[in-house]
């Protein structure tokens, strides 16, 4: 599905890859944990599973640099996007934020957007994601009308297709937290 997925990007634009496309049999390394520590080249990572934007999401720390990735999560451009569930997506928002307060992060580089150094603009992600969220399980939940003139004043650009992505998110609320 990957491959069709990669294959039907590239069609769609009239692009020629620049590379041939492949996706990996086998996983070198698989985190069965919730938390695991491992030595790469003589460097000490950090990963944590991280579900909610979809299923198999992953969070890696190198100690060495400082260096947070986050994957789909504390996005600049974007709220969040959930595909998987709203409930896992606030765990590992919590997750987030211990590790922003516990590890000694220098840069954080997500999906989407500019990588920061700010530990300013890293909490400002994270509170940003949190209302969100909020607002989508008491929505979700209790029926409570979203903010919507709020949500498109924090995030003004690309509304288009960010709109598309919050409707997904309604609907996923609406089914997970009021069944």
């Amino acid at each position: 599905q990957q491959l069709a997925e990669i294959r039907g990007f590239y069609d769609q634009y009239y692009l020629a890859p620049p590379w041939p496309i492949t996706y990996p049999q086998k996983a070198d390394l698989i985190i069965a944990q919730p938390a695991e520590q491992h030595e790469i080249a003589g460097d000490r990572y950090h990963f944590y599973q991280a579900p909610g934007h979809n299923r198999d999401g992953l969070i890696a720390f190198h100690e060495a640099t400082g260096t947070l990735l986050t994957g789909d999560y504390l996005c600049g451009v974007e709220f969040p996007f959930i595909y998987h569930s709203v409930l896992a997506y606030q765990k590992t928002l919590t997750l987030l934020g211990r590790l922003l307060n516990d590890l000694p992060v220098k840069t954080l580089v997500a999906g989407h957007g500019a990588v920061t150094q700010n530990q300013q603009e890293m909490q400002a992600r994270w509170q940003e994601s949190q209302w969100y969220l909020d607002a989508l399980m008491a929505y979700g939940r209790e029926g409570v009308a979203f903010p919507e003139a709020v949500l498109w004043a924090k995030y003004p650009h690309f509304r288009q297709i960010q709109a598309k992505y919050h409707q997904a998110n309604l609907a996923l609320a609406k089914k997970e937290l009021r069944g």
